[in-house]
This record gives structure tokens, C-alpha cells and sequence, in this order.
């Protein structure tokens, strides 16, 4: 079956029936055993692994509720010392854990001196808390320093995600932690060892290299250039730690012998496609950023920007010499991280009866030079089929086919005038203002946006948005949309062919960050969450350089807490007035 893709548009568009609602009342959580893979069944058998999570989430009563306080300060994660941006003084920041349809409640104190800053929860779809969404320009101003924001939401998924800034490229000066959403699992394992998050990081801030971002000072790598005195200090941690020329420490993790254990792999780099590996074991995946799948094995997971992989790694091996290398190869093709990461981002995975003295370092030899290792930065669901356990299909209208509407294509240009590399879409770069988001414009009936701001409307609701999603530019680039899972219809190197390329219909794929080769992404999603959702490249450098749009979803329904938006973009446009603070970059 073939498809003209119907792009960001909703001219015969299927409506999908609700579910109905849950029939038993959560009187008690105590027959709940999460993440159980021998025992799916939560709530006296309510909710499960087959629950339709996008219509129907439990009624936990649940809080999980956190501080967090930012901070400006030096600190050595890879054992030198560089400003760093951190969280309760931490790298990374405190983790959230809560359960599946807990609300999750966050204090954000902003102490930093002269930034304005935001949490955006990445992956949480954010139903009816679309002013939760924690995107300066978009749905809130900046926090102000000094100033306190709480954000309040509830976990209709589970799984594993991680929040961090989306104020420039704090993120990647520290501004991030991770999320453990626990809930149901596709297949039973004895040990949880938590989230594993996988940075790029740098001797120089990621504001100072955002800098030269702009400028075109290398022909192969302009969004990324090395040091000024031509020294690479590129790098990456593995839960905010790893060494760098015989400084700092690895991390690591121990496993007990003939035990499974559950890792949450999370990818946070600004620009690092990352193969993962564990040398001497195989991989069992059982979730993609927030969606249980059918489990498969792999000897190596290749991980993108943004997406997270939950999986069940078995210490099945020999108890003497139990130690081995965790690997987080970098891929060289989309991205200049690889000059001194390359082999060199690794934790160490110890045996409980292991007899290796704590201070050495495994033998192992593992797939960062072998014919296993693919280089291409290839999406996982473009090399092995990656079925959801919540099925899904993608309807049709009766005729079988649906209109194109209109494309969206990306590309990057060098504007001799500025002397500054942007992503335009239509010869124009996205950009929009911190001052006054999104949220705040369209209370305004008669409000009318800026062409450079990439609006589009969607309208209908509860109907399905086919969107094709195209860039010319060679390197992959991971795409991330903000108030949605979106299903993956078809990714491919060339440009997409109606005649040639099958969409797949039948329970495709289904998560929030996908890759989009030098060529072209189909995903469809439906408009069931009204708001103002950001779609973008995840890579740091691309997103402030303006690959982005905004999608306004039945705007008609948007219900923000207007007086709380007054108030804060009033504390903000007052402060950046006094203080000379002026936007450099796309504003998200």
C-alpha cells in the first residue's frame, strides 16, 4: 500500500475512537508490583502492558516531588576543572523517579547570576499541561535569576526519559538529570540499576563553542570547530564522570553473577550518535524512549540524541576475571565528537565475585574496530523491527490515499551579511522571542505570527497528521517532537518516493526522537493534545541555529494559566531590559 504523505495538514484525516474509561477504581497500590516482567498486571489487573496509555492512565494519587537549584560553579567530571552549570551541585542532576500516572511536581530556583533558564521534560507528552512544557519562546519567558517556577504534571508513560534546559545550550553545561517512570514491562529481569546517561562534554562551555557554531571556520565540521589554540578536548561521561589523559575516574557497574539487570540508556550529547555495547554479553531491548516493544537482542545498540533504550543485560559469564567494558562508541559519521572519545567513553562492569583490584581496568576486547560496528548513524528501527507492545496501526481513508499538503524541508545556509550559519526552512530561520512565547501571543484572537516563527496550524480533533519531514543535507539528524509519540512510517537516505517507498502501517515503530538521514522521515501522530509543540533537531548546536518549527494544535483548546505567563514574562522582559540581556539564538 502506497501513500501520498498529507503534510502538516488535515484534509481527510481518519478520526480515532477513544477508549472508554477504566471500570475499577485505584483503591490501593499495594497489589502494583512495577517493572515485574513475571507479573504485568497493576491495580487488580486494571492496567497493564496492553493499556491504551494515550487515552487512559491510573489514578495513582501519587507525588513525586523535587527541588532543584541552579547554580554556576567549577567542577571536574572528567577530572579538569571548567565552569560548569549544575543542579543541587550535581552532574547530572538529582534523578526523578515516579509511576506510572503519579504527578510529578518540580521546584525550579534560578541562582544563576545573569541566565535565565527552563526544565523542559523530555519525552512527557505533557497532556493538558502544555504550559508544563518548559520551552522559553514557546510556552513560557526564561525563569528569571532569583526567581522560583514550579512545573506540575502528570506521568501518563512509563518508561525512561531526562529532562534538561532548553535556554540556549545550557543543557550541555550541566542543566540535565534523568527520569525513571516505572510502570509495566515485555520481559522479566531481576535487578534495576537505573538510568545510564551518556554525555558529550568539552573543556571549553558549550556557550563559547556555540559561538563559533555560527561562524563558518571548517569546511567539514563548521557547527563544531576545536579549540582556538587548535587543541580537541572533546570528551563524554557516563553518569557525569570518565578520565581524560590519566585524570578523573570511570564510572561503574556492578552486576551479580547469574543475574539479569535492567539499564536505562539514555542519550544527552549535543552532538554525539552513540554505539553501545557491553563486551562478552548481549543486549535484550524492551522499551524505546517511552514505549514498551517487543524484546529483541543485539550486540550493539545504536542510540541517538535524545533517545533512550531500556534493556536487560544477563551477567552470564565467567565469575573469574568478571570484569568487562560497558562501551559508548561515538559514531563518526554525524558528529567531530570522536577525536578523543573515540574508545576512551567506557564504565567498567564488575562481577560481584570479581578478584580484579578496584583500580585496574578490564582486558576486553570489544566492537569499536571490528566489521560489527556500523558507522553510519543509523536509527535502530531502520535495521531491526522494533514492534510496540501497545499495538497501534495508522488508518486510512477509504480511498486508500491522502493529498500532500505541503513539505517541510530544512537546509543549512551561510548569510554573508551576518557572517553566521543558520537552518532555514524556506529561505527563512526559525526564531522566536523569549519575551513573548507562543502562549502568551495567542490570547490575542487577532494575534499574527512572524513568518521566521514557522507556525503551523492544526486543526480537527483526534485525526491523524501524516507529516514528511525532509533535509538535503548529508548528515543525520535526530528529530524530536515535543506533546507526542510519533509513529515511523518510513526513513530512507533518498528523497521520499510515493511509487517506491511502502509506508508501514501495521504497528510501525512508535517513540519521540527519530533519525532523519540526508534524505527523508514519515511519521504520523494524532491531534489529541491540544498546544504549542515544538518540533526540532536535537543537536545543540542545530536547534539554536534554527532547525525548528511550531506546530499550534487546535489552538482553539489551549487552556494556559494566562496570570502565571503574565507574571513571569513581566519579571523576565523587566530583568533582560535591566541587565542588557539581549536573545542570540533561535530562542529555544
Amino acid at each position: 500500500m502506497h501513500l501520498s504523505p498529507l503534510i502538516i495538514g488535515a484534509l481527510g484525516l481518519v478520526p480515532i475512537a477513544a477508549a472508554a474509561p477504566s471500570s475499577a477504581p485505584l483503591d490501593t497500590r499495594a497489589d502494583c508490583n512495577f517493572d515485574n516482567g513475571a507479573n504485568h498486571a497493576c491495580w487488580q489487573g486494571t492496567y497493564n502492558l496492553n493499556t491504551n496509555y494515550y487515552t487512559d492512565t491510573p489514578p495513582s494519587g501519587g507525588i513525586s516531588e523535587h527541588w532543584f537549584n541552579l547554580s554556576s560553579l567549577n567542577m571536574a567530571p572528567d577530572g579538569v576543572s571548567r565552569p560548569v552549570l549544575a543542579i543541587n551541585g550535581s552532574i547530572p542532576g538529582p534523578t526523578i523517579v515516579a509511576n506510572w500516572g503519579d504527578t510529578i511536581i518540580v521546584h525550579v530556583t534560578n541562582n544563576l547570576p545573569d541566565q535565565g533558564t527552563s526544565i523542559h521534560f523530555h519525552g512527557l507528552r505533557q497532556k493538558g499541561t502544555n504550559d508544563q512544557d518548559g520551552v522559553p519562546s514557546i510556552t513560557q519567558c526564561p525563569i528569571t535569576p532569583g526567581k522560583t517556577k514550579t512545573y506540575t504534571f502528570v506521568a501518563h508513560q512509563y518508561g525512561t526519559s531526562w529532562y534538561h534546559s532548553h535556554y540556549g545550550v545550557q543543557a550541555w553545561d550541566g542543566v540535565f538529570g534523568a527520569i525513571q517512570i516505572n510502570g509495566p514491562v515485555s520481559a522479566p529481569y531481576d535487578l534495576d540499576l537505573g538510568p545510564l546517561l551518556l554525555s558529550g562534554w568539552t573543556h571549553r562551555t558549550s556557550e563559547s563553542i556555540f559561538e563559533d557554531s555560527l561562524k563558518p571556520t571548517s569546511p567539514d565540521h563548521p557547527e563544531n570547530p576545536i579549540n582556538p589554540d587548535g587543541v580537541n578536548t572533546n570528551n563524554g561521561l557516563i553518569n557525569g564522570t570518565n578520565v581524560y589523559n590519566g585524570t578523573g575516574s570511570r564510572f561503574q557497574l556492578n552486576f551479580t553473577q547469574g543475574s539479569s539487570h535492567r539499564l536505562r540508556l539514555i542519550n544527552t550529547a549535543i552532538n554525539t550518535h552513540f554505539a553501545v555495547s557491553v563486551d562478552n554479553h548481549t543486549i535484550q531491548v524492551i522499551g524505546a524512549d517511552f514505549v514498551s516493544i517487543e524484546p529483541f537482542t543485539t550486540d550493539i545498540l545504536y542510540i541517538g540524541i535524545g533517545q533512550r533504550y531500556d534493556v536487560i543485560i544477563t551477567a552470564n559469564q565467567s565469575a573469574i576475571g568478571g570484569d568487562f567494558w560497558f562501551r559508548a562508541e561515538t559514531q563518526n559519521i554525524c558528529g567531530s565528537m570522536d577525536d578523543i572519545s573515540t574508545g576512551n567513553v567506557k564504565a567498567i562492569v564488575r562481577y560481584n565475585t570479581s578478584t580484579t583490584k578496584p583500580g585496574t581496568e578490564p582486558a576486553t576486547v570489544g566492537y569499536d574496530s571490528g566489521p560489527n560496528r556500523e558507522q553510519s548513524c543509523l536509527d535502530m528501527s531502520s535495521i531491526v523491527k522494533m514492534s510496540p507492545s501497545m499495538k497501534l496501526d495508522v488508518p486510512i481513508d477509504d480511498a486508500g490515499t491522502k493529498s500532500i499538503n505541503e513539505s517541510v524541508s530544512w537546509s543549512q545556509a551561510f548569510d554573508p551579511t551576518t557572517n553566521i550559519i543558520t537552518w532555514q526552512i524556506k529561505q527563512t530561520p526559525y526564531v522566536s522571542d523569549w519575551g513573548n512565547p507562543t502562549l502568551k501571543q495567542i490570547t490575542d484572537p487577532n494575534a499574527v505570527f512572524d513568518p521566521e516563527q514557522h507556525i503551523v496550524e492544526l486543526t480537527g480533533k483526534d485525526v491523524w497528521v501524516h507529516m514528511l519531514i525532509e533535509t538535503d543535507a548529508g548528515t543525520p539528524h535526530p528529530i524530536h517532537l515535543h506533546g507526542h509519540d510519533f509513529l515511523i512510517l518510513s526513513q530512507g537516505i533518498n528523497a521520499y518516493n510515493n511509487a517506491s517507498d511502502v509506508l508501514n502501517l501495521t504497528n510501525p515503530p512508535r517513540r519521540d526522537v527519530a533519525m532523519l538521514p540526508g534524505g527523508h522521515l514519515y511519521i504520523a501522530f494524532l491531534t489529541d493534545n491540544p498546544g504549542a509543540w515544538l518540533l526540532h533537531c536535537h543537536i545543540g548546536w542545530h536547534a539554536s541555529q534554527g532547525f525548528a518549527m511550531t506546530l499550534l494544535e487546535r489552538r482553539d483548546e489551549i487552556k494556559p494559566a494566562q496570570g502565571v505567563i503574565e507574571s513571569e514574562c513581566k519579571d523576565w522582559n523587566e530583568f533582560a531590559r535591566g541587565h542588557n540581556v539581549s536573545q542570540h539564538d533561535s530562542g529555544i
